[in-house]
């Protein structure tokens, strides 16, 4: 049997020797090859809609709102209340939406479901 050298690839051997071996891969990738990014196409994973994009302001306190996918009274109310309400303007308030619109939420203030229509509590 004939030794192999570190130059020659293993499936050049055998066939020299006339028995069947390792066959060669298909395709060698070149030296620099590197794999393409995948090409990402959110599809049905993409948000259906944001607050901002529906052209109701962050602070603007619109007399309804409509529920989007996603969406929670916690965040609704701090839409509305503006990017300075804190933690505990927004604890104070939610509750007050969900008395207003128990009826149309349901026994759940957890339970929001889009395209419900949430009316805003009146000031106090």
């Amino acid at each position: 049997m004939k030794e192999q050298s570190a130059v020659e690839p293993p499936w050049s051997i055998a066939a020299t020797e006339g028995q069947p071996g390792p066959q060669p891969p298909a395709a060698m990738p070149a030296p620099g090859w590197r794999p393409a990014p995948q090409v990402v196409e959110p599809g049905l994973l993409a948000a259906p809609g944001s607050r901002a994009a529906s052209g109701a302001a962050p602070g603007t306190g619109a007399a309804t709102v409509t529920v989007l996918s996603g969406d929670t009274l916690w965040a609704i109310v701090a839409n509305q209340l503006g990017p300075g309400a804190s933690d505990v303007d927004i604890a104070l308030e939610w509750p007050r939406w969900y008395s207003v619109n128990r009826g149309q939420i349901g026994g759940n203030p957890d339970v929001l479901l889009p395209g419900q229509i949430l009316r805003a509590p009146q000031p106090s």
